[in-house]
């Protein structure tokens, strides 16, 4: 009876999930990445003909998805959304395996455990579904469990933990800085047992071969990342994207508040003489992700899902040790955990594009446009529009990313002799010279996002150019809708 409510229960975040998610509109991130890497299926070259700050292997890993799309005939965004559930059923069904190896709880524990761990990965990523942060905790969180039961690790075999690593070699690799998470549960699992030997477990020595040739991989296949878009990233990017610090700590909040329940559940535990290696180690995870979340200093709200999720399990663990002892007490402790972590996830489920009024300009002004461009830093104005329409982006860039850059050095007058500079405009008229898109829209809002001041006057840049003159004379001005003036190509 408990094992058929636990596969019921299961099911049901499976159906309520799958219905929210073919509801919902993709992420723009993800949305991008998706038309990266249909142009890389098509010989495009990464950081050349797309020039992306993000290192590669986000894109990469969609491209595999994209391709069997193409091969079964189904949408993208469907085939991507396929993909994440059946990776989510993989995880839970890894993690419950651990589960039940580790012997040190009864059976209700434990199912109440996984479906912990199932209600995490389908839903604490809400909007997000799908985003770099969504791969990072599928991929890293069986190693997790694996580690946490390395003792009664006889029934498990050396290529299953060989697998195990290096899937979580990946994730990290996704978001280097993510390093502090299983750094830190080594370091305590180490003091736990006083040796070092446990470390160089075969998951671990594949999650160290599985970076090694990722690292290896950027240099032979992505080499302009490590040559030229390093040096942009971390002059025109990261001083200039990102929130306030009180922000970013402002979205961390759920976890915070999730690492001291664990905390107190934890010191509980503490004064009823039960040993807490497990809790110890989970909890020193959520506290090396939520690390890398500030590292980053960009308090975006998905870059501290994998901190969010540990945390979250952490608590979930720790209630069903409470759970051995006062059987009463955790089940109101575990009540509370869930609403707690209910309230805090306040991020909508769904995600929905507000680019209806664009589609309908689009629909009025240039029917039967094949190709469109963007002069925006938001990334929203055009994905997922571009998969909505099966538009061409004619663009190497996402968004115009280095327009803060430049608007902190020209201010209107002679151009300063910046290479960046240099290259924004030279990449940018240079794309609508040899794209000719059929409709341009151009940002006029007087607070664009991350521009210093607020405002930027694209036409009055591209200017600068000798050849835009000539090339802006082939469009005309139609209106403007949500702040973006339209431009179309003018009627023969």
């Amino acid at each position: 009876m408990q094992r058929a409510l636990f596969l019921g229960s299961i099911a049901a975040l499976f159906l309520v999930q799958i219905y929210l998610r073919f509801q919902s509109d993709i992420i723009q991130d993800c949305a991008w990445f998706l038309y990266v890497a249909e142009q890389l299926l098509k010989g495009k070259t990464l950081y050349a003909d797309i020039k992306e700050v993000n290192p590669p292997l986000g894109m990469w890993m969609i491209v595999p998805i994209v391709w069997a799309a193409k091969l079964f005939a189904v949408n993208a965004v469907s085939a991507t959304y396929i993909a994440l559930l059946a990776m989510s059923a993989g995880t839970i069904g890894l993690c419950n395996r651990y589960i039940w190896i580790k012997g040190d709880l009864e059976t209700t524990p434990r199912y109440i455990l996984t479906f912990c761990v199932a209600f995490a990965v389908l839903f604490f990523p809400a909007a997000f579904f799908a985003e770099r942060e969504h791969f990072m905790i599928l991929l890293f969180l069986p190693w997790v469990f694996l580690r946490c039961v390395s003792k009664e690790v006889r029934n498990i075999s050396t290529w299953e933990r060989t697998l195990i690593g290096a899937m979580a070699g990946l994730s990290i690799c996704i978001k280097p800085q993510a390093l502090f998470a299983p750094v830190l549960l080594e370091f305590v699992l180490a003091f736990q047992e006083a040796r070092f030997k446990r470390i160089w477990a075969p998951e671990n020595i594949s999650a160290i071969i599985t970076s090694a040739i990722y690292a290896t991989s950027i240099f032979v296949f992505a080499p302009l990342f490590i040559s030229e878009m390093l040096n942009l990233g971390a002059k025109a990017y990261v001083p200039f994207y990102g929130y306030p610090l009180y922000m970013i700590a402002l979205n961390a909040r759920s976890t915070i508040i999730a690492l001291i329940i664990l905390f107190v559940i934890r010191m509980r535990l503490k004064t009823l003489t039960a040993e807490t290696p497990v809790i110890d180690a989970i909890m020193a995870t959520a506290i090396g992700f939520l690390a890398s979340y500030f590292i980053q200093m960009k308090g975006f709200t998905y870059q501290i899902m994998p901190a969010n999720t540990l945390a979250w399990l952490g608590c979930a663990v720790a209630a069903a040790h409470l759970w051995k002892i006062e059987r009463k007490l955790s089940l109101h402790v575990a009540a509370a955990i869930a609403v707690g972590a209910l309230m805090l996830n306040d991020v909508p489920q769904t995600y929905f594009n507000p680019y209806k009024s664009v589609s309908e300009a689009l629909a009025k002004n240039a029917p039967n446009a094949k190709s469109v461009f963007i002069a925006s830093t938001r990334l929203d104005d055009g994905f997922p529009l571009v998969q909505k329409h099966d538009l061409v982006w004619a663009s190497r860039l996402p968004t115009q990313w280095l327009t803060p850059y430049v608007a902190s050095k020209w201010q209107g007058a002679a151009l300063p002799q910046d290479d960046i500079v240099s290259k924004a405009l030279d990449w940018t008229v240079t794309d609508l010279q040899e794209m000719k898109p059929d409709i341009v829209m151009i940002d006029l809002n007087n607070d664009q996002v991350y521009v210093p001041g607020g405002k930027f006057d694209y036409i009055k840049f591209w200017q600068n150019d000798p050849r835009f003159q000539t090339l802006w004379a082939q469009y005309e001005y139609r209106e403007t809708v949500r702040e973006l003036a339209i431009y179309t190509l003018r009627q023969k």
